[in-house]
């Protein structure tokens, strides 16, 4: 072996990395790399761990208390994979309605035009809109009018509006979205300040839209019903012309996205349904999605397709039909936004209640259908 090799052999082997060398960099980028990883993946990871309860397969999986059921159990379905997967609002910020003209300025007529629906209330001399676009993604607001606590609700695969106050046993409640649907109807629950998945959880009742009323749990066993307030579907002209002075609320910007394209258009144009409902009307006179308005009460118990209403309006475009204790006068329909104004005068009160007609017959199939 010559001196060279020898020399070759005995050398320690050479560090190609070192913090001298520029090896500093390489760890840098590779703690930043695992840095920017952990960002990217951690709330996934969190929203797996700490998302409401429910799996979107079995209804026990969210949580409520199913005791005391009022309603068939096995038409009770989930809609959503967990509670509150639809965001409900609270306190929406709200505008004054001769403002709405100057924000369709703005966004080029894509917040609220004439022929929009909107769900008219008014309280106390207080009046607002709440439009039907905010409703297909929000389905509950909470919200106070007139001084009054209410919450107004709409539910898609219905097509059902219901404004109630926001009181039961005497408090104030926050009312939010199961996740779970009864007839193919929303289920709401009252949200209280434990976690769902804590040890201090009392599971909540179920309380049906339609019904007006908790189908499941303590409330349901002690008959407890939500007092309905009067509300108003037509369209954002009507009401304007109507109510000067109204407010009307915003958007949430945190859901800008969702707003877009969240009318189901394809869902109102087919007779498929979502969930299971029972009894089914055995009538084909008209559509299972025909919009129709019930008028419910001791006097009166019917159901009136908005084509029928559009067939008996006179030249001034009124349908004054009466009833053994008062009547009904519809008037200003709107044919493009299928909404119509109902004024009731009646001796003892009556529920106005808006729906397709599958919906309003699976729920009150004593309802007589107005041809």
């Amino acid at each position: 072996m010559s001196e060279i090799e020898a020399q070759s052999d005995s050398a320690e082997p050479q560090r190609l990395f070192t913090f001298r060398s520029g090896g500093w960099v390489i760890l840098i980028t590779a703690l930043g790399s695992l840095a920017l990883i952990i960002w990217a993946v951690a709330p996934a990871l969190m929203h797996s761990f700490s998302r409401p309860p429910g799996d979107g397969t079995q209804i026990e999986t969210y949580r409520f208390d199913l005791t005391n059921c009022l309603v068939e159990k096995s038409l009770i379905v989930p809609a959503m994979l967990h509670r509150d997967m639809v965001p409900f609002m609270s306190n929406p910020n709200i505008m004054s309605g001769s403002d709405v003209a100057r924000l369709n300025a703005e966004e080029r007529g894509k917040f609220l035009v004439s022929s929009d629906r909107v769900i008219g209330v008014e309280i106390g001399g207080e009046s607002r809109a709440y439009p039907i676009s905010i409703l297909n993604v929000h389905e509950i607001i909470n919200d106070t009018l007139g001084g009054i606590p209410i919450v107004v609700t709409y539910h898609w695969t219905c097509d059902s509006v219901r404004v109630f106050q926001r009181e039961v046993e005497g408090s104030t409640v926050e009312f939010g979205v199961s996740g779970l649907l009864y007839n193919s109807n929303l289920l709401m629950y009252i949200r209280g300040d434990a976690d769902p998945e804590s040890e201090d959880h009392q599971p909540e009742s179920l309380w049906c839209q339609l019904q007006a009323r908790a189908i499941t749990g303590d409330h349901a066993a002690d008959g407890q019903t939500l007092n309905v307030i009067r509300a108003t579907l037509t369209n954002w002209a009507q009401w304007l012309t109507r109510h000067p002075d109204t407010t009307v609320i915003t958007r949430d910007p945190a859901f800008a996205k969702r707003y877009k394209g969240a009318e189901p258009t394809s869902y109102f144009l087919s007779d498929n349904l979502i969930a299971p409902v029972h009894p089914m009307p055995e009538t084909d006179a008209i559509g299972l999605k025909d919009k129709v308005i019930a008028i419910r009460g001791e006097t009166i118990n019917r159901v009136y397709p908005l084509r029928v209403i559009a067939r008996n309006l006179d030249d001034e475009g009124v349908w004054l039909d009466p009833f053994p204790s008062g009547s009904v006068r519809f008037e200003a329909y709107d044919d493009a936004g299928k909404t119509v104004l109902v004024t009731v005068e009646s001796e003892s009160p009556l529920e106005v209640i808006h729906g397709f007609w599958f919906a309003l017959h699976g729920m009150f199939p004593e309802l007589e259908l107005v041809q």
